[in-house]
């Protein structure tokens, strides 16, 4: 039976309050982005800050879910923010309000730039690099296959959550509907994933969704997610004419973002399961660390502006 009290505290009220936070904070990122003048410049420095700061922290959340010490993780996620701010014509325009569809630093063009930037990918690398060294000379008995397999995967991780991370930050100008409904088909496949799950869990299935990575999901939880996504994008792509109104694009987003939602959550639960942690951190009562919350999102931003690219 349901204990109705306990998911209240533990999870409707911080997720109330976890929204109208960063509810708050993309609502300010969008206007002050779209805003002329000093206002909009202010705006756009403030949410920039901001936002490197939260993936500074992502950051420091992945390292120490890796054994990573308190230094360590702190320095190399300072690290990890140079990555994020390359290539540094993207800032300056994004502050100066020039990342706009009709001109040459279109989100579009913003999208090949961070795609086509080799030095984030270097400082990405040699980040992981350090990590491969820093547990050679600091634990005994290592493992070099395991080792070899865990730095590969913070790699590609680490350029994951930095990709998303820039698109999203530039998408609060030219590309702002789809923003809000990254994030709508991300935090839908959370909800009603969850729900879904305590409501109707193994009422219809009886085997696990994913038992090898994450136990207690279940199959009524992931269908629940998927349809709930799938009806938003629905109704919103087709409502809006998102994808430039390429109507082979505008179906494929529609019927993979929701997996792609469910494969970031999966990925990530797949990390912690390898790293033998429940949690990325405690930050947020009843919701883990803020990674905990981004790991859906992440795919989404990655994969829905690829598609937005090919439109």
């Amino acid at each position: 039976m349901l204990n109705f009290e306990k998911i209240k505290n533990n999870r409707i009220i911080p997720a109330i309050l976890l929204a109208v936070f960063f509810g708050g904070f993309f609502s300010f990122m969008i206007i002050g982005g779209n805003s002329q003048g000093k206002f909009g410049e202010i705006s756009r420095l403030i949410s920039y800050i901001m936002l490197s700061i939260i993936f500074i922290y992502i950051c420091f959340e992945l390292f120490n879910s890796f054994g990573l010490g308190l230094y360590y993780s702190l320095f190399l996620s300072c690290l990890c923010s140079v990555a994020f701010a390359f290539p540094m014509i993207t800032i300056s325009n994004f502050i100066d309000y020039e990342i706009d569809a009709g001109t040459s630093y279109g989100m579009k063009n913003i999208i090949e730039l961070i795609f086509r930037d080799f030095w984030s990918v270097i400082i990405m690398f040699l980040i992981s690099l350090s990590y491969f060294f820093i547990k050679i000379f600091t634990v005994e008995n290592v493992s070099y296959k395991n080792l070899t397999i865990k730095a590969t995967v913070l790699f590609i991780t680490l350029y994951f959550l930095m990709i998303a991370s820039k698109q999203l930050i530039y998408s609060s100008t030219s590309a702002w509907k789809y923003l809000i409904l990254f994030f709508a088909v991300s935090i839908s496949c959370d909800m009603f994933g969850y729900f879904g799950g305590k409501y109707f869990g193994h009422k219809f299935f009886k085997n696990k969704f994913a038992p090898s990575i994450s136990p207690k999901k279940t199959w009524e939880g992931a269908i629940s997610a998927y349809l709930m996504s799938f009806i938003i994008l629905s109704s919103t792509i087709f409502t809006l004419n998102l994808f430039n109104s390429n109507i082979g694009i505008q179906i494929f987003a529609n019927i993979t973002l929701p997996m792609f939602a469910i494969m970031g959550d999966l990925s990530f639960s797949a990390i912690k399961r390898m790293n033998s942690t429940k949690d990325f951190s405690k930050i947020l009562l009843g919701h883990g660390g803020i990674l905990d919350r981004y790991d859906s999102i992440s795919f989404v931003f990655f994969f829905g502006f690829l598609m937005y690219f090919v439109a």
